[in-house]
């Protein structure tokens, strides 16, 4: 018995990239974001709950204690893994609203947005790295699912709400 990939399952994971590829290029994502570990061994599951943890910090720090109610306000996300049994990271497409724009910049945060992305991500990994990019066509689309092709990174791709606690 194989933990490999058939070939069907690569052909559904190919196709299933290209649907998604259509899709995201639909949407209007303000942000592109990679949060890397510079840890080899990182794992999935530890992957996805620093994710987690960083989804939390960050809307908490935008939002204010009561961020959890505010699922309407809460940061807009799709984040891919890559790869992940060498270097492993997180490609992430971030919308931030017009009206969230205002809103943040009426609370003055000290040091903005892509620094309170950057703080927050080395609070939770030291190692880590952020690298924030604004989004000015739809090619980062086709970067950040370059490997979504691969059965893997494809079940593993993961979208804000998922973190939402009903």
């Amino acid at each position: 018995m194989t933990n490999m990939p058939s070939a069907q399952d690569k052909i559904f994971a190919t196709r299933a990239r290209d649907e998604i590829r259509a899709w995201l290029s639909d949407k209007h994502f303000t942000h592109f974001v990679t949060l890397a570990f510079n840890e080899p061994m990182v794992g999935k599951e530890r992957m996805r709950q620093k994710l987690k943890a960083w989804d939390a910090r960050v809307n908490r720090r935008l939002l204010g204690k009561r961020w959890r109610k505010k699922t309407d306000e809460r940061l807009n996300w799709l984040a891919i893994p890559e790869k992940q049994e060498s270097n492993p990271h997180w490609h992430l497409l971030v919308q931030i609203l017009p009206e969230q724009f205002s809103e943040f910049e009426e609370r003055e945060f000290p040091f903005g947005f892509d620094a309170i992305l950057e703080t927050t991500w080395r609070m939770i990994v030291p190692s880590g790295t952020v690298d924030v990019q604004p989004v000015e066509n739809n090619r980062v689309q086709s970067y950040i699912t370059k490997q979504l092709n691969l059965p893997q990174n494809y079940e593993d791709f993961v979208v804000y709400r998922e973190f939402f606690e009903l």
